[in-house]
């Protein structure tokens, strides 16, 4: 299980080692994330954010997330496919057996302000 709060250091860690040598400030950073996993609050999240990311080059930046649902793969043929509420086997095989993939959350991009910071 990820916390918003260990989510947030990880990400400010990642953007300032990225941001070192960038002219201007950070609009947005954009995470994606696999919805079965633990509820991610982008609220929190963001309030979390602000009081992380003080630096100038974080001035007015917040987080956007995407979440999808999860991905399957089968245990008989391993080809993976979406997930829905009534998956009840494979799509290609139909085998019953199938495991539920679970994706951590990652940086899909980040937009820059180009105007340059004083």
């Amino acid at each position: 299980m990820i916390t918003e709060e260990t989510l947030v250091k990880q990400i400010y860690q990642v953007m300032k080692h990225q941001l070192a040598h960038e002219k201007g400030r950070l609009r947005k950073v954009m995470i994606h994330y696999d919805s079965s996993a633990d509820s991610i609050d982008p609220e929190k999240l963001n309030r979390l954010w602000k009081e992380i990311a003080v630096e100038p080059i974080f001035e007015s930046s917040h987080i956007e997330v995407h979440s999808e649902a999860p991905g399957g793969c089968c245990l008989l043929c391993n080809q993976e496919f979406e997930l829905d509420a009534t998956t009840a086997c494979c799509p290609f095989c139909h085998c019953e057996q199938f495991k539920i993939i679970h994706e951590p959350p990652v940086i899909e991009t980040y937009e820059m302000d180009e105007t340059v910071t004083p």
